[in-house]
């Protein structure tokens, strides 16, 4: 392991709490998107609560990262989780930017493509998964992490080809105005943001695991 001291360990549990809370913005984000698409009036409240989550995650990642600042972990490895912690940030901010969207456009979503946007948020939970054991691992110095990486990047290209075509359809197959369909295009993108940028932590991850071999 790679702790000196309890400090440490405290900053490690602090890094694991994290990440759930991340984990618990990307779960809410995929139930406001679903409720949204039936017509309950609680994505509202998943909204918020998405919010209050990528807050609570910042305040995390603020002391999280001072603590790095004033001598938690080697020095090597410090830039690194600074790093690791601000891509997973962008995981709820993009979550945030998606509820945002909704919320305030409240776009009226065809019915030819609400299947596609309830499965990519069940994909995107998928992506999620294993992550938070994954940065466990990677903090621990235990084991690989490049399996769940390429689990990850194989669920991510699932989700590009339904994204693929569910703006296709909006675009060639759907009547609706042009405003409409730009919309759409938005709110689709932003959905799929978020698994893109799980992508994004698992490849960091798979960096830190290259770094650690060459070290």
């Amino acid at each position: 392991m790679l702790f000196r001291d309890k400090r440490q360990e405290n900053v490690v549990a602090e890094i694991e709490r994290f990440c759930g809370m991340i984990g618990e913005a990307v779960s809410e984000h995929g139930k406001m998107v679903r409720d949204y698409l039936e017509g309950n009036e609680q994505f509202r409240e998943e909204s918020k609560h998405v919010h209050e989550l990528e807050s609570g995650a910042d305040l995390i990642r603020f002391e999280v990262e001072r603590e790095m600042h004033r001598g938690a972990f080697l020095p090597a490895y410090r830039q690194d989780y600074i790093d690791l912690l601000e891509t997973l940030d962008r995981v709820a901010n993009k979550a945030e930017d998606s509820a945002d969207l909704i919320v305030l456009a409240r776009p009226e979503i065809p019915e030819e493509i609400k299947d596609d946007l309830r499965e990519i948020c069940d994909l995107t939970s998928k992506c999620y998964q294993p992550i938070p054991e994954m940065v466990r691992s990677t903090l621990r110095d235990e084991h690989e992490v490049q399996e769940q990486v390429e689990e990850i990047g194989r669920l991510e290209q699932r989700i590009d080809s339904i994204q693929f075509y569910a703006v296709h359809r909006v675009y060639r197959e759907l009547d609706l105005e042009k405003i409409d369909k730009l919309v759409l295009k938005m709110v689709i993108d932003l959905i799929c943001g978020v698994s893109d940028r799980i992508e994004n932590v698992g490849d960091r991850l798979s960096i830190i695991a290259i770094k650690r071999k060459m070290a």
